[in-house]
């Protein structure tokens, strides 16, 4: 599959599918793939981004993306991580390894405070 791209607003419409434990093993592989790589990463380093003084008043977050004709959500829960950090890995790491395999219209929302 050729490359995706990331949104500059919010432009999906219909329903998505929130991806969590309990429904991961219907998420396509190549996603998965990239979301455990990446909660891992994410869970190991996520105390050093608040040492070194990293904040935003982010209240709630979730990625949004469109794979294979289906849309997509997932939150800062399923990753185990605070809504901050979890905007700061999707947008500086995991949306281009979204884009990388192909996913469109992907795009991080968040609430500040």
């Amino acid at each position: 599959m050729g490359k995706g791209y990331k949104a500059s607003y919010m432009s999906l419409n219909g329903g998505f599918v929130v991806i969590s434990d309990k429904n991961i093993n219907s998420i396509p592989n190549e996603i998965v793939r990239i979301f455990k790589e990446w909660k891992i990463y994410g869970q190991a380093h996520q105390e050093e981004y608040y040492k070194n003084g990293n904040y935003c008043p982010v209240k709630g977050a979730s990625e949004v993306f469109r794979y294979n004709g289906t849309n997509y959500s997932v939150m800062p829960e399923f990753f185990g991580l605070y809504p901050d950090y979890f905007e700061y890995i999707m947008i500086k790491f995991v949306e281009d390894a979204l884009v990388e395999i192909g996913a469109e219209e992907v795009f991080c929302t968040a609430t500040i405070d």
